[in-house]
């Protein structure tokens, strides 16, 4: 019996993920984004639910 108290110690075992030095994370920058980009998630902002547009406001389909 003792041995399935030892089982049972053992079952609930979380899996961690790997420690990563702080120096492997990027941090993003303003940079990263173009003008266009920023103005489409900007619009995203107006949208109900944050949903980001389809169309750019001449009506072009914007490209994923």
């Amino acid at each position: 019996m003792a041995a399935r108290k030892t089982f049972a110690a053992h079952n609930n075992v979380v899996a961690l993920q790997p420690h990563r030095p702080r120096g492997d994370r990027k941090i993003p920058t303003r940079g990263n984004l173009s003008g266009p980009q920023r103005a489409w998630l900007a619009r995203g902002l107006e949208q109900p639910g944050g949903k980001l547009p389809l169309f750019d406001r001449d009506g072009q389909k914007i490209s994923t």
